[in-house]
C-alpha cells in the first residue's frame, strides 16, 4: 500500500472516529459529479478513476460490476484482490470518495475474491 493511501485511510479513520483535520488526500480528488448526481454505471465507473491510481500504484487495481439498489459491486483484482487491507481499503478509499461523490449511494460490495461474497 502506497504511503498517499495509507494517510488516506488513516485520516480516513480519524473522520469515523469524529476527528477532522481537513487535510485528507481523498478531499482533493474531482469529484465528477454534483450532490445528488445519478448513480448509474457509467458514472459510478468515472467516479472510480479518481482512486483507480492509488490502487494501480500497489499493483493492484478495482472493477466495476453493477450498480443496483444505490449499492457498488465491485471487485478488487491483482495485489489488491488477496491484501489484508482490501476491507479497509474499499470503506476508507473507495466506499468514501464514492459517497462524497454520490450522498444517496449505499454501500460498496465486494464481489468474488477471499473477502467477497
Amino acid at each position: 500500500m502506497t504511503e498517499g493511501f495509507r494517510k488516506m485511510i488513516r485520516q480516513g479513520m480519524d473522520k469515523l472516529r469524529g476527528r477532522e483535520d481537513g487535510d485528507c488526500p481523498a478531499d482533493d480528488l474531482p469529484t465528477a459529479h454534483a450532490s445528488g448526481a445519478q448513480l448509474g454505471l457509467e458514472e459510478v465507473s468515472e467516479a472510480l478513476e479518481a482512486v483507480r491510481p492509488a490502487l494501480q500504484r500497489d499493483g493492484g487495481d478495482i472493477q466495476l460490476h453493477k450498480v443496483e439498489d444505490n449499492d457498488v459491486y465491485v471487485s478488487l483484482v491483482g495485489a489488491c484482490a488477496g491484501c489484508p487491507s482490501a476491507t479497509i481499503t474499499l470503506r476508507l478509499g473507495v466506499e468514501r470518495h464514492l459517497k462524497e461523490v454520490f450522498p444517496s449511494m449505499g454501500r460498496v460490495i465486494q464481489v468474488g475474491g477471499p473477502f467477497g461474497t
